[in-house]
């Protein structure tokens, strides 16, 4: 293997490593962690000797909590910076606004106005077991209303067709 200069994070040093000029014990780039295997649980206390093996202060919330209340990351075997409960969060605001564009205060404003409602039968979405499904037009991707977990599916085997809905109206209304 060739020596390289890895850049990966701002406290990495700017010199080559690697097999022949050795592996960095700090460094988060792929060469040196399979080497040092730097990214278990076991070094990650050994890393930071001050912090506690029992508990954790989660990233989002700063309470101070157990740390089996964390997620523990994929890569190797410490915790994550947010407790369970926050980890939900985040996923849930880093889904809103990759898939729809959406902030948080943007959904819960389209629920209130909806007041609570799916947007074409009516149900309230409290009574139901499913949360609120984001109805959106997949050709501009703009999101339309919150429909619940029946409605969502039937406009989309109407394929988001006004005309498709009409002609199903009326073959109801015979």
């Amino acid at each position: 293997m060739s020596n390289t200069t890895h850049r990966r994070d701002t406290n990495h040093p700017d010199f080559p490593h690697g097999e022949l000029a050795g592996y960095r014990a700090g460094c988060k780039c792929e060469l040196c962690n399979s080497a040092n295997n730097v990214y278990s649980l076991e070094n990650y206390y050994k890393r930071n000797p001050k912090k506690d093996r029992t508990s954790k202060i989660c990233k989002r919330c700063k309470i101070e909590k157990s740390i089996e209340e964390y997620y523990l990351h994929s890569l190797g075997k410490w915790p994550e910076p947010n407790c369970i409960p926050c980890t939900a969060i985040v996923k849930r605001e880093y889904r809103l606004m990759k898939q729809y564009g959406l902030t948080v205060e943007k959904y819960d404003e389209l629920l209130f106005l909806q007041n609570g409602k799916c947007a074409i039968c009516l149900l309230d979405f409290s009574e139901m077991k499913n949360p609120p499904h984001i109805d959106h037009d997949h050709t501009t991707g703009e999101v339309r209303g919150l429909l619940c977990s029946k409605c969502n599916p039937a406009i989309g085997l109407l394929q988001d067709d006004y005309k498709l809905c009409l002609n199903a109206a009326k073959y109801l209304k015979r």
